[in-house]
C-alpha cells in the first residue's frame, strides 16, 4: 500500500526528467528596435490620403519630424482604444512637428472604426511590423522616431493607459 501511495505522489508531481520548466516570456515593453537604433526606411502610400492630407509616408522624414508609428491589429482591444488618443495627440502636436502614422494589415478595418486625421498605411504581410517590432510583434505597439531618424521610444504589449503613456512619450520626443 505504501509503495502505491509513493508511486501516486511521484506521478502527481511535475516530471523532473524533462529539465527545468519552460520560461514564459514576460509582457514586453521593448520591441525589436531599441532607443538609439536607426529607424528602418519606410515608404508607403497612404490609405486615407484626403483625410490625412498626404499621399505617401516616408520614414525617416526629410522635414525632420517626430514620427509616431502605431501598429494596429484588429483583434487588439487596446489598439482600438488608442485610436481617439492618437487622433487627439496628432491634432494637438502636428504644428510642433509630430506625424502620427497607423500601420495596419487591413487599413479599411481601422478606418471603419474611426475616420482618423492622421495617415494610415497598409502592412498586409506584416513586414513593417516585423522590421520595427521583431519577428513576433506584440500589440499594441508604438515606435517613436526622433527628428534625427533614430528610435526615440519603443513600447509593445503594454497595458498602461494609452493616453498617459503616449502623451509622455510624444512630449519627450518633441523636446
Amino acid at each position: 500500500m505504501t509503495s502505491l501511495l509513493t508511486a501516486a505522489l511521484l506521478l502527481a508531481g511535475p516530471p523532473r526528467f524533462l529539465g527545468p520548466p519552460e520560461k514564459k516570456p514576460a509582457d514586453s515593453d521593448s520591441p525589436g528596435l531599441q532607443p538609439g537604433a536607426v529607424a528602418p526606411s519606410l515608404s508607403a502610400p497612404v490609405a486615407n490620403p484626403n483625410r490625412a492630407a498626404m499621399r505617401r509616408v516616408e520614414v525617416p522624414n526629410a522635414r525632420a519630424r517626430v514620427i509616431l508609428l502605431s501598429f494596429f491589429d484588429s483583434a487588439c482591444a487596446a489598439c482600438k482604444a488608442e485610436l481617439p488618443v492618437l487622433d487627439d495627440l496628432y491634432t494637438q502636436h502636428k504644428a510642433g512637428g509630430l506625424l502620427v502614422v497607423a500601420v495596419a494589415p487591413e487599413p479599411a478595418v481601422l478606418l471603419s472604426l474611426r475616420a482618423v486625421s492622421y495617415p494610415v498605411i497598409e502592412d498586409r504581410d506584416s513586414a513593417v511590423a516585423r522590421s520595427y517590432l521583431g519577428p513576433h510583434p506584440a500589440y499594441p505597439a508604438v515606435v517613436i522616431v526622433g527628428r534625427d531618424g533614430r528610435i526615440a521610444s519603443a513600447k509593445a504589449g503594454y497595458r498602461d493607459d494609452p493616453a498617459v503613456l503616449l502623451r509622455a512619450e510624444v512630449e519627450s520626443a518633441l523636446r
